[in-house]
């Protein structure tokens, strides 16, 4: 069964380039649209069942962007959040709350490519990929790769 994905980055050009890479990969991914305002995110996936959601911090909108993920995650909990920040820091309160809300394919700069988005669409992050991310609470702290 493919991956149905949702845009909500406003930026139409961008979504097609990322819709030609990802059309690659035959019956892997259906994308069902977009939406060009914030307030469009959680009825767009409740009517149209998206499992992957690409979200653009800086999409239009009144609602609080971080209150719209948290949203998706608690009623929303098998939909995979794809987000994509403005030009933030490591350890920075946003990304820190999106990684605790299990919010782990983020992607954060001043040029952020429609490949990176593509990429990361297609081979999710785990934990291990963006804790360095987190503020450095536990400075001497071992931490063992067992996996």
């Amino acid at each position: 069964m493919a991956e149905r994905i949702l845009y909500a980055i406003g930026h139409v050009r961008a979504e097609e380039i990322i819709t030609k890479y990802l059309s690659q990969y035959e019956d892997k991914y259906e994308f069902i649209g977009s939406v060009v305002h914030r307030d469009a995110i959680i009825p767009s996936v409740r009517e149209k069942g998206a499992n992957i959601v690409v979200i653009k911090e800086g999409l239009p909108g009144s609602g609080d962007i971080f209150k719209i993920v948290i949203n998706l995650r608690l009623n929303f909990p098998n939909v995979r959040v794809v987000f994509i920040a403005k030009n933030r820091k490591i350890g920075d309160k946003m990304l820190a709350n999106l990684i605790a809300y299990s919010v782990y394919d983020l992607l954060y700069g001043e040029r952020i490519t429609t490949n990176q988005m593509a990429q990361l669409i297609d081979s999710p992050n785990k934990f291990r990929d963006v804790n360095h991310l987190l503020p450095q609470i536990y400075k001497n702290l071992e931490i063992k790769n067992e996996a």
